[in-house]
């Protein structure tokens, strides 16, 4: 029974210490790959990454094992170790013989006393001291301060949330080209942070065509699926379990069920909605989301190696395969003559390194920057592609980058800047009345509609209003300062989670 409670409470001062290393190395490394992100982001990913966590690049995937699997267990050997030779029976008779004789030399009485503190230290404060300490971190890493602040209600989402109603389609139907870039910001234009505009060719594409020169992140919006939920939804992307007891749909067996999403508004208007990725569709609830929201054909990693794609980069399909596959699907559904939705999500240019198609290689790509530069070549070519065959004339493209950059090679240079904005273009084939320059994710929704022709109560669609057209100069949301509107989205709210349930 000695030996069993022996190995018992030694067992478990092992995996206190590792415990506590898991905690501390994960703080590091979601600082390191993330940069701050909120603890809805890491919540919702556990509950609707994991499906298609098998498909995230490989590099973070081996990351996250070193540096929080395996250099916790290292850590956690060593500081065991330390422990064992302290406690130990021959480290107990040494003190004895040593601590309080004048017959020792200084030196082992000196090294008796340390390891008499020490002893004290370890057996009364250092396995829980030390998993209290790396949980302070990891808390406030993730902001779980702010997060339970937040679980109070509050009646903002429900007093500005539009639900999606009465809207009338437009007589002459224009149809959508829709790319989500990943990670683009404006800061990559800035000579100034980045020894010349690295898109150039992008912007010079799209030089005489509407831009919102102040498209900013907010709570709910910075990573790619809650980027294109809340630019096609109007609302953020909140994980609702845990604190409030809802389960978020058991996993997202319904993805927003309560919500109509641009998806469905196109597809109750006869349009036909196409997306085009090229990471796997399982990750993170994407497949979902848009199957379930009005997206009738969709591709992804799993999809493209189905019909005979083999060249993959860590996170799926190179972007120049992917834009490729575009012009030919876009050929397809022009000479259907019947309107539809082409929704692009670009991958190449993904934190920390980015990755490197072909083309890029051949192009001298050879760091982030150069694939920044060459991501925008791709755009402007698919562009001119459009052009040349005549699809500008019936079409609106929007180009948006996703979220703002995180973790990226360039990131320190990002974040040197003032001002970080979001990247996005309207080229549309008439002409329109921009009502101002400040954009939020949500306000995605009802532009891209208004663009395409579709017209709506106060030109509000969930907490999004159009960027186009008038504007209700007594409604707060359009200049709400930042901070303030993200505190109030920050909030729990009984009606968002209604959003999450099938009715």
């Amino acid at each position: 029974m000695r030996v069993v409670k022996h190995i018992r409470n030694h067992g478990a001062r092992f995996i206190t210490y590792l415990f506590a290393f898991v905690l501390l190395m994960g703080a590091w490394w979601l600082g390191r790959k993330l940069g701050s992100p909120t603890i809805d982001q890491i919540i919702y990913h556990f509950q609707n990454g994991n499906d298609g966590l098998e498909d995230a690049d490989p590099k973070i995937l081996r990351s996250f094992l070193s540096f929080v699997i395996a250099v916790p267990i290292l850590l956690a050997t060593i500081l065991f170790a330390i422990q064992q030779a302290l406690l130990s029976e021959k480290t107990i008779r040494f003190i004895k013989a040593h601590k309080n004789t004048t017959e020792s030399r200084p030196i082992f009485r000196l090294v008796a006393k340390a390891a008499y503190m020490g002893r004290k230290v370890f057996k009364k404060y250092v396995p829980l001291g030390l998993v209290v300490f790396a949980g302070l971190i990891l808390a406030n890493k993730i902001a779980l301060w702010s997060h339970l602040k937040n679980l109070e209600e509050s009646e903002f989402f429900q007093e500005n949330y539009k639900e999606p109603s009465n809207i009338v389609g437009p007589k002459k139907k224009l149809n959508l080209v829709l790319i989500y870039v990943e990670s683009l910001e404006n800061g990559f234009s800035d000579p100034g942070l980045m020894g010349k505009d690295l898109l150039a060719s992008l912007n010079d594409a799209t030089a005489k065509d509407y831009r919102f020169n102040n498209y900013q992140q907010t709570t709910g919006t910075g990573w790619t699926i809650a980027g294109i939920v809340s630019s096609q939804c109007g609302i953020p992307l909140k994980a609702t379990t845990i604190f409030d007891g809802n389960t978020q749909g058991e996993k997202v067996k319904s993805f927003l069920p309560g919500a109509k999403c641009l998806g469905d508004i196109l597809l109750d208007n006869g349009y036909k909605n196409i997306f085009l990725g090229g990471a796997s569709l399982y990750f993170a609830g994407k497949g979902k989301f848009l199957s379930q929201h009005g997206y009738s054909e969709i591709y992804g990693k799993e999809e493209w190696s189905r019909i005979g794609e083999r060249d993959f980069s860590g996170w799926g399909l190179y972007d120049d395969k992917l834009f490729k596959r575009a012009k030919s699907k876009l050929d397809v559904l022009e000479k259907s003559k019947k309107p539809f939705n082409l929704t692009l999500l670009t991958v190449d240019t993904h934190f920390p390194d980015g990755f490197y198609s072909p083309t890029c290689t051949n192009k001298g790509a050879r760091d982030y920057k150069g694939i920044v530069s060459c991501t925008a070549d791709q755009i402007a070519d698919f562009l001119s592609y459009m052009n040349h065959k005549g699809y500008l004339k019936n079409t609106v493209v929007v180009i948006l980058g996703d979220h703002l950059a995180m973790q990226v090679a360039v990131h320190e240079e990002l974040e040197s800047s003032k001002h970080r904005t979001i990247f996005n273009r309207f080229i549309t084939p008439n002409r329109l009345a921009k009502n101002r320059d400040d954009l939020y994710h949500f306000s995605m929704f009802p532009t891209i509609l208004y663009a395409l022709g579709f017209r709506f109560d106060q030109n509000r669609l969930g907490l999004g209003v159009s960027g186009f057209g008038a504007i209700d100069d007594g409604y707060e949301i359009p200049r709400m300062n930042q901070s303030t509107f993200n505190e109030l989205l920050a909030k729990s709210s009984e009606r968002y989670r209604e959003l999450w349930v099938a009715h």
